[in-house]
């Protein structure tokens, strides 16, 4: 949407040749009138608290008109831009669409892949480990989702990456291996009811958990202090600066601070 990311590509040595068939225009809500055979998204990160009411709105009622939905005004720029995706794909299009995992675990989430997956084709789902993250210097939890615009099937391709490796991906995806022990992508075939019921982010389960940790206690999706590197310590650097323990409360930032799997 912005002239000048034009004027940055033609100074890092792109072309007029390069750049021809690029449009500044905003995509979710005047998208081109063609159809795409494939599409490659990386999509902007925007939170809603960052969208103007104005914004908000129009995303809503895009969204209300494409899907039947009302998507909860909590759900970030990213969310929209995926529903623009998928209307704009031709028949058998396929998309690849790298997102972060918070698009599975929203309050929105539930209605929003049951509506995709009841009209889509869902070829495979690519989540990472933290030492094979696709964005090494962000701390994010980054998903990769292919869907196709083909009639809907009961089973999807998941994936855990261990390695950061374009081959050992692309192989396992083929549903073959290099040989790497260890660094190996975890490859599960999955029914769609449950990867639907348990979450695309999360692996896969096999059965109905007993008890979850909200029965034991109150959880929240990470922390929002407005800044962390001064309100959220370890307990070594509390000590060091003085801070009784009883003026702190026991936190998990992130639950990739915390070994192992949550289950």
């Amino acid at each position: 949407m912005d002239p000048a990311v034009l004027e940055q590509a033609q100074s890092s040595g792109l072309g007029d040749e390069d750049l021809a068939n690029v449009e500044i225009r905003d995509f979710v809500l005047d998208p081109p009138e063609r159809k795409f055979l494939a599409i490659a998204a990386n999509p902007p990160y925007i939170r809603h608290h960052r969208l103007t009411g104005e914004a908000k709105a129009a995303l809503s009622a895009y969204a209300r008109a494409a899907t039947g939905l009302r998507i909860d005004g909590r759900a970030g720029l990213h969310v929209y831009f995926l529903i623009r995706s998928l209307a704009s794909l031709a028949p058998h299009g396929r998309l690849a669409y790298i997102v972060f995992a918070d698009i599975c675990e929203g309050v929105f989430a539930e209605r929003l892949w049951q509506w995709i997956c009841s009209r889509y084709r869902l070829d495979g789902v690519v989540t990472f480990s933290p030492e094979a993250s696709p964005f090494p210097d962000v701390d994010t939890n980054a998903v990769l989702f292919l869907i196709a615009n083909e009639p809907p099937q009961s089973e999807f391709r998941w994936l855990s990456c261990h390695t950061r490796s374009a081959e050992h991906l692309l192989t396992a995806l083929d549903g073959e291996t290099l040989g790497c022990p260890g660094n190996e992508p975890v490859l599960w075939q999955r029914t769609m009811a449950e990867g639907l019921s348990t979450g695309f982010s999360r692996f896969p389960s096999t059965e109905e958990p007993r008890f979850r940790l909200g029965d034991f206690a109150t959880v929240m999706r990470g922390i929002v202090t407005g800044s962390n590197d001064f309100f959220f310590k370890t307990s070594r650097q509390a000590r060091r600066l003085g801070i009784p323990s009883s003026h702190l409360v026991r936190a998990i930032g992130r639950t990739r601070d915390v070994e192992g799997r949550m289950w």
